[in-house]
């Protein structure tokens, strides 16, 4: 179950944008979007990792995607002027460009290649949320969030100083367990039992994937 497709901006459409925008920089745990804002530009990540996640009206809080260099944020809101579907916080030390929504929907409207190359990242995205809905009946809790983190770990995970192999995943249990569309009780199970077969170890706001081929192994419920 992967959270998020990897599809980015080609390198030229990428700078592209970055002309078209000024440079901001946010630390690390800084929110980039609120959701719910009304908001009148689009952000394109130039360096570091951010996470957008969503709070449902009982404050389930859901980890929707990760992002990273050359990936847009904020385009829906951008494209039909509603409000934020989520909110953006930043993993790391991060910087976008920030490019005004008109200007932003004047470059789609003059240069049929950048807006087919949006329109075909929308559509990677949307297929892995068609995917993710199948698995939630496909899998039991357990797969799902073993899934869920070795997704994390092959398209977002850094490697871990000291311990070749081992990659670490920044979200937290609740973000996961909403990613997995399962709850807080099950991703602590999982997780321990993950930890007693020695794929994953936790730290605050981490898990570190201690051994991907076997992590890989158990998403089908079957340890080597």
């Amino acid at each position: 179950m992967a959270v998020d497709e990897r599809r980015t901006f080609s390198a030229a459409h990428a700078a592209m944008l970055r002309r078209l925008g000024a440079a901001r920089r946010y630390p690390r745990d800084a929110v980039l979007f609120v959701e719910g804002d009304v908001s009148d530009h689009v952000a394109l990540i130039n360096r570091g990792t951010v996470k957008a996640t969503s709070v449902s009206g009982s404050g389930y809080t859901s980890l929707l995607a990760l992002r990273g260099r050359n990936e847009l944020i904020g385009e829906l809101a951008a494209l039909d002027s509603r409000p934020r579907s989520a909110t953006v916080t930043a993993l790391t030390d991060v910087e976008v460009s920030v490019i005004p929504a008109a200007r932003f929907r004047a470059l789609l409207a003059t240069d049929p290649g950048i807006a087919l190359e949006l329109l075909e990242i929308i559509v990677c995205r949307l297929r892995e949320a068609d995917r993710r809905r199948l698995e939630y009946g496909a899998y039991p809790a357990g797969q799902r969030i073993a899934r869920v983190l070795l997704d994390l770990a092959q398209s977002h995970g850094r490697p871990v100083d000291g311990r070749p192999g081992a990659v670490v995943v920044e979200t937290r249990q609740q973000e996961l367990a909403g990613a997995a569309g399962t709850s807080r009780e099950s991703v602590v199970r999982a997780l321990r039992d993950l930890h007693d077969h020695g794929a994953v170890t936790t730290r605050r706001g981490e898990i570190v994937i201690t051994d991907v081929r076997l992590l890989t192994a158990l998403t089908t419920g079957a340890p080597p």
